[in-house]
């Protein structure tokens, strides 16, 4: 959820839910497949309503698995791939103009993402760090959202665990890093669409034998963006995962 000001003399609201549904696939022992299908609403209020929403752009990864020697366990993620232009990015508003490319579902371009991943055990607390980075292109129109990074990094406890009855309370402590370049709108930059945000991370993970359910909030620490952009207010995460 954001929320600011603009040009207009009503406070704006812009808030964007999302729903997103993964599958990853060991071929082997080091090498995992994944796909990530997102479907998005995002509501924007300014004295009126307007909102829109649809499927997203299909991202495709593959990753190969290290096993380190380090601490009692550890393991190394190297990945990428793409994210396919398979979204809706030609919305229209009810007089048939096309909508701002940021509102759409899908970007209509194909971006190239870097996704590694460490994880290590040590003493019953398990550290991770998790990098995501997109390098965008233009789109359809010759758009192109700006290039993103986040870097998230969690630290995990059993607040309780039960190996019998196949079931744990674990608890999820962390801090998360965002930042993103302008974008190429309409043939020039938006000086106003690149900020830098930082994050402190909590949650729960509730599992049950195959099933795990997450809660997670961020809350915004720090946030340099531009006057005129809209600031983040505190984001919630929840998932379920069934691992066979």
């Amino acid at each position: 959820m954001h929320g600011g000001h603009g040009a207009s003399p009503f406070p704006t609201t812009e808030t964007r839910q999302t729903l997103e549904l993964m599958l990853q696939h060991h071929l082997s022992e080091h090498f995992m497949l994944t796909a990530l299908v997102p479907f998005s609403t995002l509501t924007i209020e300014q004295g009126s309503s307007f909102s829109v929403s649809g499927i997203g752009d299909i991202t495709l990864m593959a990753h190969y698995v290290f096993d380190l020697p380090l601490f009692e366990r550890s393991t190394l993620l190297l990945g990428g791939g793409v994210k396919t232009p398979t979204g809706l990015s030609n919305l229209t508003d009810a007089s048939k103009r096309r909508l701002d490319t940021r509102f759409q579902s899908g970007t209509g371009s194909w971006d190239f993402v870097f996704n590694p991943l460490f994880i290590a055990q040590q003493s019953g607390f398990t550290y991770a760090i998790d990098v995501f980075m997109k390098l965008n292109t233009k789109g359809t129109v010759g758009d192109r959202i700006g290039h993103s990074l986040s870097a998230t990094t969690t630290l995990s406890h059993d607040v309780f665990r039960s190996n019998p009855s196949q079931t744990a309370l674990v608890g999820m402590f962390g801090a998360r890093f965002e930042a993103k370049t302008q974008d190429w709108i309409s043939s020039q930059f938006d000086r106003d669409s690149d900020f830098a945000s930082f994050y402190a991370q909590v949650g729960v993970q509730v599992v049950f034998y195959f099933v795990k359910i997450d809660a997670l909030a961020l809350v915004p620490l720090h946030q340099s963006r531009s006057t005129l952009a809209m600031n983040e207010e505190t984001r919630f995460l929840m998932g379920a995962r069934v691992e066979f």
